[in-house]
């Protein structure tokens, strides 16, 4: 029998739904507020599925989907590097050689 993997909890405040305390699996605990990310801009915080549970209505359950401390920062200070070597080297396999007629 496979185990259920332990998911952090959300405690709702009960004036305000938005304001949580969660505690997460490894005991850790903070406090925060529910915020449904825009389309089209850019996220810098955690970004988390919020599962019911039949305990309370304001007691949910919680798994990370996207967290950004995950994704360092490249500590040369230039631009991340977006396509690999192997991606380079392939160029012609995968759009083709170009047309030296096309060309200048």
């Amino acid at each position: 029998m496979e185990k259920k993997k332990k998911r952090d909890l959300l405690i709702r405040h009960p004036e305000n739904a938005n304001a949580v305390i969660r505690v997460k699996a490894t005991g850790e605990v903070s406090i925060g507020k529910l915020e449904k990310p825009a389309e089209g801009e850019p996220i810098s915080n955690e970004v988390i599925a919020v599962h019911e549970t039949p305990m309370s209505p304001m007691v949910n359950e919680c798994e990370t989907i996207f967290d950004p401390d995950e994704y360092a920062v490249s500590s040369e200070g230039g631009p991340p590097k977006v396509n690999s070597d192997s991606y380079r080297s392939n160029w012609e396999r995968i759009f083709g050689k170009p047309d030296d007629a096309l060309l200048n």
